[in-house]
């Protein structure tokens, strides 16, 4: 799509543009990594480019295993673990970062067989983006196909530059689609670290340091934390039950960082905050209970065994000691938690079968089975879903 003169001048023009950029790529599209730095000044655009090729080293970027390599939810969450690089965010031209990450599947076993698609996300301070392409099989080559991948990898950073794209409607061989959450400043803070929570549902109050809540406020209310990806009958069905036991309301809050998984994107944050019609949805950036605590102070938190197991887990805490002063944190706010029982390996498994340690015993109330048994997975629903093709 561009010859050689016309992509020089873009990356010139990208170059002298001001955006600093991290790149992260697998499958296909690597090439536009050696033509960004084949042009003078391409360490003033050019932060890191990251290739993690092979699946494990893809884990180890993204800090969970991919549920499919090449798919719109994996470019976006490298595009976000790219942009949470520490020695990426604490550049001083914020308003210019972006990372920018494609995956792409551009040749099969069988050339006949399956799909070859590509999927570029950009992560901004406040905007998260998705290019999501089907290529036609049959007509490009192998090499020709990597070519139109590092073109459509070069129009996304031209965007991010406030470059006109030289692409725009003329992709008359690909099937495509983009989509793009320009964030609201509560969630934009929360991400950037600059406040600690805030409502999801609209851009009302937000709080910049845990000490700003009432600690009256939470005291009893049940919360239930996860990525929900999906929300599902098992976490209603627990809120509810839930909020039987307590006697009071129970609510919901969604972490942009997880000790267990990859950080949310805004587009992420969108889809999943439209399933709680009528219920209240917390945005926040505590990846632990301890910080979770501080949060919300006298919560009840509603968690699942599985849940329980992790907290009690002293690799999150650096050692026995770490997982001690984070018990007596939650013990000081005046936190607890409502332990759901459910299956592990073939075996409904609740509170009472469980090793744990006596400080987290004293701060856990058990729902037995008889007041709650869903086996619902998000994992399972996720890899139903899967099995259609995604993105397009």
């Amino acid at each position: 799509m561009f010859d050689s003169i016309r992509r020089k001048r873009l990356i010139s023009e990208i170059h002298d543009s001001g955006l600093k950029l991290n790149l992260v790529i697998t499958g296909g599209g690597a090439k536009v990594i050696e033509d960004l730095l084949s042009l003078p000044n391409a360490s003033k655009t050019v932060s890191e480019a990251i290739v993690p090729h092979s699946h494990e080293s893809l884990t180890d970027f993204i800090g969970a295993q991919p549920e499919s390599i090449c798919s719109a939810s994996t470019a976006k969450i490298m595009a976000a673990s790219g942009f949470m690089r520490p020695s990426f965010r604490k550049q001083k031209t914020r308003g210019s970062l972006a990372s920018i990450a494609c995956t792409a599947d551009l040749q099969t076993a069988d050339p006949q067989q399956g799909e070859h698609r590509c999927f570029i996300a950009s992560q901004r301070p406040n905007k998260t983006s998705l290019f999501s392409a089907k290529l036609k099989k049959g007509f490009l080559s192998r090499e020709e196909k990597e070519s139109l991948v590092c073109d459509l990898i070069l129009n996304e950073i031209a965007k991010q530059a406030g470059i006109d794209p030289p692409i725009q409607n003329e992709i008359l061989d690909l099937q495509f689609r983009f989509d793009e959450v320009d964030a609201p400043k509560n969630w934009v803070d929360v991400f950037a670290g600059c406040s600690a929570k805030c409502l999801a549902e609209t851009e009302v109050k937000y709080f910049k340091s845990p000490e700003e809540p009432d600690k009256k406020f939470w005291h009893g209310t049940g919360l239930l934390s996860g990525s929900f990806n999906p929300l599902h009958d098992g976490h209603v069905q627990m809120s509810h039950v839930a909020a039987q036991i307590l006697g009071t309301e129970t609510e919901f809050e969604m972490t942009i960082l997880n000790a267990d998984k990859p950080p949310l994107d805004f587009l992420s944050i969108r889809d999943r905050k439209m399933q709680f019609q009528n219920k209240k949805l917390w945005l926040t950036g505590a990846a632990t209970f301890t910080e979770k605590a501080n949060l919300f102070p006298g919560a009840v938190f509603i968690v699942g065994i599985d849940t329980v197991l992790r907290i009690a887990d002293p690799q999150y805490y650096g050692g026995q000691t770490g997982l001690a002063h984070a018990l007596d944190v939650i013990s000081d706010n005046q936190c607890r938690f409502l332990v759901f029982g459910r299956l592990r390996s073939g075996v409904f498994q609740s509170l009472t079968d469980m090793n744990l340690p006596a400080k987290l015993m004293s701060l856990c109330q058990e729902v037995s089975e008889a007041e709650y048994r869903n086996d619902s997975s998000s994992t399972a629903i996720r890899k139903r879903r899967s099995q259609q093709t995604e993105g397009i």
